[in-house]
């Protein structure tokens, strides 16, 4: 499943920077509990991918 995706038609270019940092946001989080989960709690470990979006060149979130 893909989280924090940008949507496929964009309708207001103003939207696009608070997108960026809500996935900037959840890559953050996703990180610090994967480091924790490294650590003390190995079964928690979420496995994750980051995916190219070529329209923004930037990165999605996908949980596998």
């Amino acid at each position: 499943m893909r989280y924090c995706k940008y949507p496929n038609y964009v309708t207001e270019s103003n939207n696009i920077p608070q997108i960026q940092k809500i996935i900037s946001k959840y890559v953050w989080l996703l990180s610090k509990f994967n480091h924790y989960c490294e650590i003390y709690e190995p079964e928690y470990y979420i496995k994750h991918s980051f995916i190219l979006n070529e329209c923004f060149m930037n990165c999605e979130v996908e949980v596998t």
